[in-house]
């Protein structure tokens, strides 16, 4: 296991159940994801935007991935910005980033 699985794993051990509010409806989850995300993580949430591959960015279409992950582990990622993903805690408001979380989810296959 190589030092970034190693973190990965770590964090989502510490991760300590988060009970998500609603996102403030005024907040559009999927243009903050077009404007924060889309270029890493793709329009469509495939990750393959050129800076996808390059920095290994998470494929959230996948089923097994979204099946996985609850949303306070999702809210956790936006907040602390794992890898060279930038942390959004400090720049984004806690509706904001719940709205991104649903953005995410939205690529969940159906």
């Amino acid at each position: 296991m190589n030092l970034r699985h190693a973190l990965l794993f770590t964090s989502l051990l510490c991760a300590a159940p988060l009970a998500l509010a609603d996102a403030d409806a005024d907040v559009d989850g999927q243009a903050l994801y077009k404007e924060h995300c889309a270029k890493c993580h793709g329009s469509d949430g495939l990750a393959t935007t050129w800076r996808g591959y390059l920095f290994f960015a998470r494929d959230f279409v996948d089923a097994d991935w979204q099946q996985r992950q609850t949303d306070a582990r999702i809210l956790r990622r936006i907040n602390d910005g794992p890898g060279i993903m930038p942390a959004f805690e400090k720049s984004l408001t806690l509706a904001e980033r719940e709205a991104l979380v649903q953005g995410v989810r939205s690529f969940r296959p159906q």
